[in-house]
């Protein structure tokens, strides 16, 4: 069982590895593109932005009263796809109401629609964005931030099985 754990954690190893050594050209290539979703639950979110993002603090309590900070990641020229038509151009006021974070999934998405890698970002909310522009069912970004608690890598094949045509 440990022999099979290891291999295992040397492929993911691997697979990060490849990718991260591809040059930023290839990654900020126009041929691929980021897909966010939030959720909350395993549900979807669906509603107004100020329900799903906000400031918040550098640091809050966990249930067992310990503070454990957040930490900043910028998407640049990111997409963001939404059939639930999610408003995420965000006006000031709305960047500093207090709510509850979520999961963020984040997508990269090569030009023939196959996923190239998938993050999900745990606790996490929108701290800013910046250069927004939308059509009926895309919004992208100049620089899209988010704070998060936690970031785990997801199985690529198995979110394609689970979310077909996404």
């Amino acid at each position: 069982m440990k022999k099979l754990i290891y291999s295992v954690s040397i492929m993911l190893l691997l697979a990060i590895a490849s990718f991260a050594q591809k040059s930023t050209a290839d990654r900020t290539d126009p041929n691929f593109r980021f897909e966010i979703k939030f959720t909350r639950d395993g549900k979807i979110i669906r509603g107004k932005a100020q329900e799903i993002a906000g400031l918040g603090e550098d640091a809050r309590p966990d249930g067992d009263g310990k503070f454990r900070g957040y930490w900043n990641v910028t998407l640049r020229n990111a997409v963001f796809t939404s059939n639930d038509n999610i408003n995420l151009l965000l006006p000031p006021s709305d960047l500093s109401a207090k709510v509850s974070p979520a999961n963020i999934i984040i997508r990269l998405v090569d030009e023939a629609g196959k996923t190239a890698m998938v993050w999900m970002l745990k606790d996490a909310f929108v701290r800013e964005t910046t250069g927004g522009v939308s059509n009926q069912n895309t919004i992208s970004w100049d620089r899209f931030e988010i704070r998060y608690k936690d970031i785990e890598v997801l199985d690529v094949t198995e979110f394609d099985e689970q979310n077909p045509g996404q």
